[in-house]
């Protein structure tokens, strides 16, 4: 498939040879780009000049500078630039921005997926932009819509819906438009596409004009419109942002703007909206005429957790969090705009005085007893619960504990942080949460965080085995995973890959297994901890999890059973990143995607890879979202 890449620019001499540079670096080779350069004053023009005097593939068209109205001017740019090509020498076209830098395999991996799969209309990445050195997530829309600085269209869903419209709000009409056509957007979260410029940084428009105007020009009825208003206006309670928007909406009204829609499309955009509300249930949130305060807290250990909770919550019409953080949670946490505050166990208390909260959840208290044990009785709260039989424990049991291992530690969690009041903090508190469905027994409530995102399947020959999760005997069975690799008889290539930091005796086991393979099996590891870039990177590359999860193990002297009493965050993963994952036999799940070892294991992964499984049936973003908002309103 062939692309014709359409780039606008204005003034970006600081930013397009970046855009340029990862155009001509990317490992698909097939395209064609015409950068528009829209009566830039700066030495864009000298800049395009390099590139379309070197490279065959590259041209430019030159505009007088047009008036600077969000929407209409860039895809004003964009047409003068699709005008000069002949579309049937083409089969993917895309509008994007001067200003971002795309990885080498980004047209690639956008190619196989319109090749793959023949109803996708629009596919892209994600956005990330630099904050303190990092790349983070710009957080500026929800993940499964394509941003407007890398739109990618099949050619024939393009023309479908007409193309893009010169007006405000053209990034939406877009997606509305092709899914009423049977297209399907899809994002892709392995593609991470880096947003050199923060967008919006030269509209001189005001936030409440911006609006009103974009609600008119999306072709929203005057209902529809004071509804989206109201619910701008509650994320920020202020009464006076709802009538500055209703002003501005008005205002285009009596003017009677033009519309770049037709009526038949405005009914769409409208229906489309109006199904949107009633599946979000916004009826009930107009009544309530308030947002919900949730206070996450997580100051000990599970950052993961913590990172699945803000993702589902991101962009939620009836929720707000803050999430109060330990410096080595928030330092593993990528932040997209969320509320974080830096907390401890002799801040928390305090910082939570200074807000009312309507439920406060707690993430982990396997620590920190004295502080949880305050909080529990003062405030409305949650506790998550990750071991069952830790909250049962006697004195007696826990006197034990601290003299069997970590002595130092544990003698600190009884000496300072209040070891013996472990149990009245669950005790206490309001509700008991699990994460795993078949842990809600009696008072233990299920909260549903894991849905499976659209990752792109990676089309490989060789079979992808993740064994996810730290590298330690103590909590799963390493012995049985280096032992089948070491006697593993296949002429398959295989490739195992260990997503997790090894060290120590299991560290000496793998450096040693490495050098005495067969070619066609290939082993990683990590020495260090992987990161959460590299996590979903190998993730989306599975083709089958193996999860050789012990069936027991002690926390706190306590026997704890994987899939009665604790769960295993690898159910977790399985869900998240949509893959099959094989469990030992005597796992005990009634989970359709866990499925337990056989003798001969080489045949069954090469089976899995070629089965498919419905996980959006049960595990859509949109469907978990709303469980967990009647979980939350009903702790609430």
């Amino acid at each position: 498939m062939r692309f014709l890449i359409i780039i606008p620019a204005h003034n970006e001499e600081d930013h397009l040879p970046f855009t340029l540079d990862s155009l001509q670096q990317q490992r698909y080779k097939d395209f064609k780009v015409v950068v528009t350069n829209d009566g830039s004053t700066d030495h864009t023009p000298e800049i395009i000049k390099r590139y379309t005097d070197t490279d065959s593939r590259f041209e430019t068209v030159n505009l007088q500078k047009s008036a600077h109205q969000p929407g209409s001017k860039v895809v004003n740019a964009f047409k003068k630039g699709l005008e000069t090509q002949d579309l049937d020498h083409f089969d993917i076209i895309c509008k994007f921005d001067a200003d971002i830098i795309l990885d080498e395999n980004y047209l690639e991996t956008i190619e196989k997926s319109f090749s793959n799969n023949p109803k996708y209309g629009l596919v892209g990445g994600l956005l990330y932009v630099e904050k303190e050195g990092d790349w983070v997530y710009e957080g500026n829309s929800n993940k499964n819509h394509v941003r407007g600085p890398l739109k990618a269209y099949h050619k024939e869903c393009f023309l479908e819906i007409g193309g893009l419209r010169e007006t405000l709000g053209w990034d939406n009409i877009d997606s509305i438009l092709l899914e009423h056509l049977g297209w399907k957007e899809v994002v892709l979260p392995e593609l991470k596409v880096k947003l050199i410029k923060v967008k919006g940084a030269d509209y001189t428009v005001r936030e409440s004009d911006y609006y009103g105007r974009y609600f008119y020009f999306l072709g929203l009825n005057r209902f529809l419109a004071y509804v989206a208003s109201l619910k701008e206006a509650m994320k920020i309670r202020s009464v006076s942002f709802f009538f500055s928007i209703i002003k501005a909406y008005e205002s285009c009204r009596s003017k009677k703007l033009e519309l770049k829609i037709s009526k038949e499309e405005q009914k769409v955009i409208n229906n489309k909206r109006w199904e949107t509300l009633k599946r979000n249930g916004f009826e009930n949130k107009i009544n309530k005429n308030i947002l919900k305060n949730i206070a996450y807290i997580e100051i000990d250990t599970h950052a993961e957790i913590a990172r699945a909770f803000m993702d589902i919550m991101k962009g939620s019409e009836e929720f707000t969090v803050d999430y109060y953080f330990s410096k080595k949670i928030k330092d593993q946490i990528r932040e997209d705009g969320e509320t974080i505050f830096l907390s401890d166990s002799s801040m928390i208390s305090d910082q939570l005085k200074a807000k009312k909260y309507d439920i406060i959840i707690i993430g982990t208290a396997h620590r920190y007893f004295s502080t949880f044990l305050a909080i529990v009785q003062k405030y409305k709260a949650a506790v998550i619960t990750h071991n069952l039989n830790f909250p049962q424990s006697s004195k007696l049991s826990l006197i034990k504990s601290i003299f069997k291992e970590d002595f130092i530690y544990r003698l600190k969690l009884w000496w300072k942080e209040g070891l013996f009041y472990s149990s009245k903090v669950y005790q206490h508190a309001g509700h008991l949460l699990v994460l795993d469905n078949a842990l809600c027994t009696g008072k233990y409530q299920f909260l549903p965080l894991f849905y499976t995102s659209n990752f792109n399947r990676v089309q490989q020959d060789d079979v992808n085995i993740v064994i996810p999760g730290g590298v330690s005997q103590k909590r799963r069975d390493y012995d049985h995973i280096f032992k089948t690799i070491r006697t593993l008889k296949t002429d398959q290539r295989f490739t195992f890959i260990f997503l997790g930091k090894a060290q120590g005796e299991e560290l000496k086991v793998l450096e040693k297994l490495s050098g005495n393979l067969p070619a066609n099996i290939t082993i990683h590891y990590f020495k260090e901890r992987v990161s959460a870039e590299d996590y979903d990177l190998w993730m989306a590359k599975a083709d089958v999890l193996w999860c050789p999860v012990q069936q027991q193990t002690e926390f706190f002297n306590q026997i704890e059973i994987y899939g009665k009493t604790k769960m295993t965050g690898n159910v977790g993963d399985a869900i998240k990143y949509g893959k099959l994952a094989v469990f030992p036999k005597n796992y005990s799940s009634q989970l359709d995607f866990i499925i337990p070892e056989n003798e001969n294991i080489a045949e069954q992964f090469q089976q899995l890879k070629r089965q498919s499984f419905d996980f959006q049936k049960n595990y859509s973003k949109e469907s978990i979202r709303k469980k967990l908002g009647d979980v939350l309103n009903g702790l609430i």
